[in-house]
């Protein structure tokens, strides 16, 4: 997520404070001792500079540290105070403790209010909403970004005009409004490209690469992503790198390229860890997830998702515990299992309504908020007589209960309503899973009775060979070209034709969707030849009726299992059919 810090505008006498000192700023202490020296104008202007400059570094603990001495002995300084209590909300947000945030942001928009201070209010509101995403209040970051970009509008700031501007193109992008995102965007980069910030339009490209990805424009999708990488490769942030790595394995997971994409967000988690940076491992981890699902690991898949459920409920994440309930629900139900789908699926609702719910309960309270606040400071005063004014609180406290009772009853309803429609959905979930699981069982059964019937119609042919045979060896004088051309036609019977192999893999593909295209997609160096091994090794075919269904012999076959091994990169203790079984989609 994008937090931003406005620029401290300084007159020369301020500046000529600030360059005196002269100091290193990584002791705290050593810092504040030479600082206080210059007065409180020139300690005000350096420590401003200093959050600046510590934050845009993800230095928060080293600069809380520096604030905890520049507060100390001020306890009267209001501006000192609005300023610790604004990085002390960025700092709980870096830290994904979301609640703690909002607690200080809201505290630092009163001081700065009292203060009457644009920049700082305008910082603080920008920071509130940015917060609010992480709950899933998407509408309400935009309010608060709205109100950020109005006080830069009237400080005429540009740098943070725009700055802002991206910010709201984020809320957009939750919002799904991916063109009215993009058209902003669009403009913001011309802006950092004039004044060649390759840093932020590294940023905006990332963005730019996110919304393409949802409009399913990956070419275009991609070709940001690594643009945003490339500039951030040079510049080193390793957060930033990160989450450049994570856009780019997004069209290349929409392109089924897996394992590369795979090694794109292994080095993200790795990377986002590094930086200390809490708020986007979620989306990154379930990244992950979704490609090991694809590649076959679906045990280190479901084991990563749980871990996100875990970590994004202690942060209050959650629409990240929403989205791995319901990859989780998805997993399962490609495993067949049914019940553990549906279980998984109903947490999702759950944790999805939750998002609406709450909403909810803030709008209801807010309407009474509005009431009592308009009850008090506009009606009282309207009212000319104390028995008018005594019939009229009255009457407005009977609407406001009338009101308040309607909205509470409206919403209550509307929650049933959601409820029955989710649970009207739930069956049906549960039904469709039912008919999957009955549809395999029916595929399974006719796939094993074709193979069973090839076996059968085999043996049939191999007794007519050994009648054969015995019928020569009673009568040696039978014309022994005419036998060897009959053994031959009953040979050519028990191999497999074209047609019979492609009812096998219609009927294979209907048990195992994806499988035969899997195997080809992973191992395209496979001849066709290996390929019916593999399936017929799938279904436990014996070597001899492998044999038989191949039309070759089982020397050529135990030398194509050892072939096999070897393009399989599998060791002479691994066992081949071990390896095929656990081959999955």
């Amino acid at each position: 997520m994008l937090l931003a810090l406005n620029s401290c505008k300084q007159n020369p006498a301020q500046k000529e404070a600030f360059t005196l000192t002269g100091i290193d700023t990584t002791n705290a202490t050593a810092t504040y001792n030479k600082v206080a020296k210059a007065g409180v104008a020139a300690m005000d202007t350096f420590y401003s500079t200093l959050a600046i400059s510590l934050m845009q570094q993800d230095k928060y603990a080293l600069l809380l540290e520096h604030l905890n001495h520049y507060t100390r002995d001020q306890k009267d300084n209001l501006a000192a105070r609005a300023l610790a209590t604004r990085v002390n909300a960025f700092a709980y947000n870096f830290n994904a403790m979301y609640d703690s945030a909002r607690s200080y942001f809201t505290q630092a928009i009163k001081l700065e209010q009292a203060l009457s201070n644009k920049p700082g209010l305008a910082q603080s509101y920008l920071g509130m909403g940015t917060n609010e995403v992480y709950f899933g209040n998407f509408e309400k970051s935009l309010e608060y970004h709205y109100l950020s970009l109005h006080l830069y509008e009237q400080l005429k700031d540009s740098a943070h005009i725009n700055r802002v501007q991206i910010e709201i193109a984020i809320d957009y992008y939750y919002q799904k409004e991916y063109n009215k995102a993009i058209a902003l965007l669009l403009s913001c980069e011309a802006y950092y490209q004039r004044q060649e910030d390759l840093k932020t339009v590294a940023e905006v490209h990332s963005i730019l690469s996110s919304c393409f990805y949802n409009l399913n424009d990956f070419s275009r999708s991609a070709d940001y992503a690594r643009s945003s990488l490339d500039i951030r490769r040079k510049l080193g942030s390793a957060k930033d790198i990160a989450e450049s790595l994570n856009n780019l394995s997004l069209p290349l997971m929409e392109q089924a390229q897996w394992n590369e994409a795979s090694e794109y967000l292994k080095e993200s988690l790795i990377l986002m860890k590094q930086a200390g940076d809490k708020r986007q491992l979620p989306i990154i981890s379930q990244n992950l997830a979704s490609c090991l699902w694809e590649t076959g690991d679906d045990r280190q898949a479901e084991i990563i998702l749980k871990d996100v459920i875990a970590e994004a409920k202690q942060t209050g994440q959650k629409d990240a515990v929403a989205n791995a309930y319901k990859k989780l629900s998805d997993l399962n139900k490609r495993q067949g299992n049914a019940d553990s789908a549906l279980y998984y699926f109903k947490f999702h609702k759950r944790w999805s309504d939750s998002l609406y719910n709450d909403e909810k309960i803030k709008t209801i309270s807010t309407l009474n908020v509005a009431y009592e606040t308009a009850k008090k400071e506009q009606i009282i005063q309207r009212l000319e007589a104390k028995s008018q004014l005594e019939q009229t609180k009255k009457t407005l406290y009977l609407l406001l209960s009338i009101f308040i009772a309607i909205a509470a009853i409206s919403a209550v309803l509307l929650l049933i309503s959601r409820n029955r429609a989710n649970k009207l959905l739930i069956e049906k979930v549960s039904l469709e899973l039912a008919a999957s699981e009955k549809e395999l069982m029916l595929n399974k059964k006719e796939l094993h009775t074709f193979t069973n019937r090839l076996l059968t119609k085999n043996k049939s042919i191999e007794e007519l060979e050994n009648k054969l045979h015995q019928t020569t060896e009673k009568n040696p004088s039978t014309d022994s070209s005419i036998q060897d051309k009959q053994i031959s036609a009953l040979f050519q019977l028990k191999i497999l034709t074209e047609d019979d192999w492609t009812e096998f893999k219609m009927r294979f593909d209907k048990v195992y969707p994806g499988y035969i295209n899997k195997l080809r997609a992973q191992y395209p160096e496979l001849a066709p030849g290996d390929q019916r091994q593999f399936l017929l090794i799938k279904l436990n075919i014996e070597t001899k009726e492998c044999a038989n269904m191949l039309g070759i012999s089982i020397d050529s076959i135990k030398k194509n299992r050892y072939r096999l091994k070897k393009k399989f990169n599998l060791s002479e203790k691994e066992s081949l059919d071990e390896f095929v079984r656990n081959f999955r989609t």
